[in-house]
């Protein structure tokens, strides 16, 4: 167990997801839960989100945990990632990380990430201080039109900040490639 959780936080999570298989028989219910839910994470890692999936709910993980949410993301299961945003929006938990969440969603489905921090923006469970960082976050992961939405939004909301100054920059990085173009 233990070896399977230093080798997912090492970053080799297909390695994890194999030392913690055998586990997953184990008859002792705590063991075979923790392995179950560490597995399903380094599953979702490697992008196998089905397995992720059974393995999660096989543990007993929450719906909103940022595992089961990006295997959910993962599988195109957007209904469900809104539901389960939902839930969590009603608890307005304002003292909530919420950078899992949207890692957990976006990387697996950059548009449905997007969505899900404009609906989080919209409760106002984003604290200000955070909300440069997830829009530049955001925006590293889509492309196009989205990408130059989400910096220009970036750029109106911290304009004397770095990372202010970092979105203008990128934004006329893409204006000039496409007037070379």
């Amino acid at each position: 167990l233990a070896l399977g959780k230093c080798e997912l936080e090492l970053g080799q999570p297909a390695l994890a997801a194999t030392t913690l298989q055998p586990l997953e028989a184990s008859e002792d219910e705590y063991r075979r839960d923790k392995a179950n839910r560490l597995r399903g994470r380094a599953l979702v890692l490697t992008g196998d989100y089905e397995r992720a999936l059974q393995d999660l709910v096989s543990a007993g993980a929450p719906v909103t945990s940022p595992e089961m949410l990006g295997a959910l993301a993962g599988l195109g299961r957007a209904d469900e990632v809104n539901a389960a945003i939902d839930a969590l929006i009603a608890q307005r938990d304002t003292a909530m990380q919420w950078e899992p969440v949207l890692t957990a969603v976006g990387e697996r489905n950059p548009e449905l990430g997007s969505q899900v921090l404009d609906r989080l923006r919209a409760a106002q469970l984003i604290r200000p201080g955070d909300l440069p960082a997830l829009l530049g976050i955001d925006a590293a992961r889509l492309t196009g039109p989205a990408r130059e939405e989400r910096l220009a939004e970036l750029a109106r909301t911290a304009p004397r900040s770095d990372a202010g100054d970092a979105a203008r920059l990128e934004l006329t990085r893409l204006h000039m490639r496409a007037a070379a173009t």
